[in-house]
């Protein structure tokens, strides 16, 4: 398995304070899965790859101004919209594109800059 992919599982737990339990969540596999990927026992499918891209962007994101237990709390909590839906079930159901508003609304310049 891709070295990468293990970095990335452990950056968003370092940085977005999720569990293995979220990320199964979010991808729809099980836990155990997470934690062989983690291992880099197993690998990820290209689409659940291109999640956890997707994934990483968010909390990447999202923990330049927040702590990770902030992140964490974010994901949990209910978005803005008629739903209510936390950021986890919204990307658990593909609503993928939700999720990226809500961050670019409470983000609305642009990617953060490593100069500011």
């Amino acid at each position: 398995m891709s070295p990468a992919v293990q970095r990335t599982l452990a950056d968003l737990s370092d940085r977005g304070g999720l569990h293995s339990e979220d990320i199964a969540d979010i991808m729809s596999v099980s836990p155990a899965t997470v934690a062989r990927w983690m291992r880099g026992e197993a690998a990820p499918d290209l689409g659940t790859r291109t999640s956890i891209g997707q994934l990483h962007y968010i909390v990447d994101r999202l923990s330049a101004t927040r702590s990770a237990s902030e992140v964490s709390a974010w994901f949990h909590a209910p978005l803005s919209g008629p739903t209510g839906a936390s950021a986890i079930e919204l990307m658990r159901c593909g609503r993928i594109a939700d999720v990226l508003a809500e961050v670019e609304r409470l983000h609305p310049d642009g990617p953060a800059r490593e100069d500011e």
